[in-house]
């Protein structure tokens, strides 16, 4: 998630909340302009972890549209101990343009697995006539493959950069895969 009030501060959402696993956090986050070379954050960079986010402020706007950031393996863990162990590069970080909003993640709300919330690079607006519209236009395959409309009992709804995906049942295994209809007019 990016801050759009100044182009220094990008936010990335978790699905739990953080706790460094590192001497100096700030020392494991690194930053790439073209999206390919990655160099350490450098002096005014601050880099600080509020309960699910890790929050990157630059001293210097970002100015282009190929910014990256790359967090080290095994540098965050969650409350109980458990250790991230891959890295995490996020996607192009853009600002301010006409491209449509950026997919960032996703948090499904445990332990009930039935809320799904996908998180976007800039707040959301429903572009169909209604939610119905919207809600027909949203496909989901349990096994990743095979998509069908949402069920009579499922919801949706869009809270600023969030579009949230409420089933009537749990959600079971890992091929889960929601789609979004493109370009809904």
């Amino acid at each position: 998630m990016t801050d759009f009030t100044d182009k220094k501060k990008v936010t990335l959402i978790f699905g739990e909340n953080l706790v460094n696993n590192t001497a100096d956090i700030k020392a494991n986050i690194t930053f790439a302009a073209n999206g390919i070379v990655f160099n350490s954050l450098v002096a005014g960079d601050t880099v600080d972890i509020v309960n699910n986010t890790l929050v990157v402020t630059f001293s210097a706007d970002l100015n282009c549209d190929t910014n990256k950031i790359k967090v080290a393996a095994n540098s965050l863990k969650d409350a109980v101990g458990n250790v991230l162990d891959k890295e995490i590069i996020t996607d192009q970080i853009k600002f301010g343009t006409d491209d449509p909003p950026g997919y960032l993640g996703t948090i499904i709300d445990v332990p009930d697995n039935k809320k799904v919330t996908l998180y976007f690079s800039e707040d959301l607006e429903n572009n169909t006539i209604d939610d119905a519209a919207l809600k027909a236009n949203i496909t989901f395959a349990s096994d990743g493959v095979a998509f069908n409309p949402l069920a009579a009992g499922d919801t949706i709804a869009i809270n600023n950069n969030a579009l949230v995906v409420t089933f009537n049942a749990a959600l079971a295994g890992n091929a889960n895969k929601i789609k979004i209809a493109a370009a809904l007019q």
